[in-house]
């Protein structure tokens, strides 16, 4: 008998014991569930199914049209929900473009990380290093100061929450909206970003407008927390298996904790697999635990497809330098917890502490 799959995602192992096979629904979900490579890798390459999925929920809450507007043109700006076709794919190439661009003028975060640590005894990991390493790296990547970048994370927690969590406060949704959109914007046209930065870069690349403003903000805001989920998912295994710095370290460790357990998809156009029908407006949820199983690589860690993470490269890069910190080789791990959300897994506390001698 199958498992409610709200428990589904607590472990690993709850996963496998919850499957049985390829395609099946769930009820208590009123979803189709995905545990097959090949389903799950054509269902996020076909033009059936989309990521835009909050349309009508937005239309169903109780707010103004104008508030309505405003969340559906916002969100639908975001390149993980925006509408698939020509303007997307476009988009995506210059965003590819401006990533490029920056990775190089990247230096010094690990450093910083290392010296915040290297006289400590003990150290609580999540808010001693994986918090400072996250925000000196992102803020540098997009050409933030600290400051700022902390203003924009601050003001965007409805925008993320919403989306995490369905929280259907519209005027609360809105004024977030409102208060990031005139932040960034204040601080592009005062001049206060670093040329060498992302969003400067991007700007360069498709031009200053909502749309852009709002894909910078889906970036800096949606970006932060599976970023720190990944750093601190990489610090656990290193100081656990005493990991080395090999070619395939950090994609296992991507692809063994993926920050999210599932992608969710909305089915436009009827489809059938193994002789199940998948209908119209149907949900289907895609186990990424399941199917990282038996592929290589990052797994199905950053997506497929049209939607497929462009972070990739600046997540690796950024684990890839703590991944050489020998320092983190002097330490054992004390106690940790992992934390589970419907929508996402993370490890909510990690203590670590010196070698005994």
């Amino acid at each position: 008998m199958k498992k409610n799959l709200k428990d589904l995602f607590t472990s690993r192992d709850s996963v496998k014991d919850y499957v049985d096979s390829s395609l099946f629904y769930d009820k208590s979900m009123g979803a189709f569930i995905i545990n097959d490579e090949k389903i799950a890798k054509d269902i996020l390459k076909s033009k059936s199914f989309t990521a835009f999925r909050k349309k009508d929920h937005i239309e169903s809450l109780s707010t103004s049209n104008e508030n309505k507007r405003l969340m559906k043109e916002f969100y639908n700006h975001w390149l993980m929900y925006q509408k698939e076709g020509l303007h997307h794919t476009e988009m995506k190439r210059a965003l590819q473009r401006a990533i490029n661009h920056t990775i190089k003028h990247l230096v010094g975060s690990s450093k910083k990380a290392e010296n915040d640590i290297i006289f400590k005894e003990d150290l609580d990991v999540i808010k001693d290093v994986s918090e400072p390493f996250v925000v000196s790296y992102l803020s540098q990547f997009y050409g933030l100061n600290e400051a700022d970048y902390h203003l924009l994370l601050k003001e965007g927690d409805a925008l993320i929450e919403y989306i995490m969590t369905g929280d259907g406060d519209g005027e609360r949704i809105v004024t977030s909206i409102r208060s990031v959109r005139e932040i960034l914007k204040d601080l592009i046209q005062k001049e206060k970003i670093s040329e060498d930065g992302f969003i400067q870069a991007i700007i360069h690349e498709a031009g200053f407008n909502i749309e852009v403003l709002d894909i910078i903000l889906n970036l800096v805001i949606d970006g932060h927390r599976p970023f720190l989920s990944s750093v601190n998912s990489l610090i656990y295994e290193k100081v656990k298996y005493n990991l080395s710095a090999t070619e395939h370290t950090v994609k296992d460790v991507l692809k063994k904790h993926p920050p999210f357990p599932y992608i969710r998809r909305v089915c436009i156009k009827r489809e059938t697999y193994d002789d199940v029908t998948i209908e119209e407006n149907d949900h289907v949820l895609i186990l990424i635990y399941t199917v990282n199983d038996t592929m290589k690589g990052y797994g199905l860690t950053f997506g497929h497809g049209i939607h497929y993470c462009l972070g990739v490269v600046v997540v690796t890069i950024g684990l890839e330098r703590l991944l050489i910190l020998d320092i983190l080789n002097k330490y054992d791990i004390e106690n940790y917890e992992w934390m589970t959300t419907f929508g996402f897994k993370e490890l909510s506390s990690l203590h670590i502490k010196k070698t005994l001698p």
